[in-house]
């Protein structure tokens, strides 16, 4: 069983091809239960499966998922204006954004906080380009920009045991600026034709660049759980975003 984060499709593919079945489930601590899930039976890749028994999911206008069951909370300590912007007629409003299919399978899609509005005005939750990013095997963590601005750019940082890896096949000291230069042409053709053709042009990556360090929670970037701190990181690496944009698209 799997929870607090997505598993990349294909890696659940992979272990399902070597009999081991992952179950992935869907809750918060707002409906002190799950509130979906996947079974031997009856299960979806890519998904978190379907409502369990007794509860009830809907999708705003918004994308937002909307959760009933016997099991949302009363309210929280001491903020009743908060417990009234969270339940509204019995329906929990979890903050994540989502997506039911046919069969009622819900796939999570990232949180509605996380929004990105570009200056045409597309709305774009960008959880699954970071996620697709973070699946490259040279990259540890990927984050996202693009809010106000004609697309999206990414600052990524690298897997320390596939930067020796690279090291050792490529001959080169990965700190060196050739090394450098080498992981950075190696990531721009992993992501022009792995990545990007599988998301609508809105969605795609146009420029990135590579952090010598990675988030960590010392440095306010991350929660301890190892979360992004979206507002931090596009405050804290600025200069760094707008020099992406200055350099137009490369990908």
């Amino acid at each position: 069983m799997t929870r607090a984060a997505p598993t990349p499709k294909h890696v659940a593919e992979v272990l399902r091809s070597v009999g081991i079945l992952l179950h992935e489930v869907y809750g918060q601590t707002e409906n002190t239960a799950i509130c979906t899930m996947c079974t031997n039976e009856d299960f979806r890749f890519g998904t978190v499966g379907k409502p369990s028994p007794g509860t009830e999911i809907k999708i705003a206008e918004d994308g937002e998922i909307l959760m009933r069951n016997e099991g949302v909370f009363k309210g929280y300590f001491k903020s009743p204006e908060t417990t009234a912007e969270t339940v509204v007629d019995g329906w929990l409003h979890t903050g994540d954004l989502g997506e039911l299919d046919e069969d009622g399978f819900l796939k999570i899609i990232g949180r509605k906080k996380d929004i990105i509005i570009t200056s045409g005005g597309k709305n774009i939750a960008p959880k699954a380009m970071e996620s697709a990013l973070a699946s490259l095997p040279l990259v540890a963590q990927a984050v996202c920009i693009g809010d106000q601005r004609r697309h999206l750019v990414a600052l990524l940082t690298i897997d320390l045991e596939a930067k020796a890896a690279f090291a050792q096949e490529s001959g080169l000291d990965p700190d060196s600026p050739e090394g450098l230069a080498a992981m950075h042409t190696a990531l721009k053709e992993q992501i022009r034709d792995e990545v990007n053709p599988n998301f609508a042009r809105v969605y795609q990556v146009r420029n990135f660049m590579i952090l010598p360090q990675p988030f960590m929670p010392g440095d306010d970037e991350v929660t301890p759980t190892f979360k992004i701190k979206r507002p931090v990181i596009s405050k804290k690496y600025e200069a760094d975003f707008d020099r992406l944009y200055e350099e137009g698209e490369v990908l």
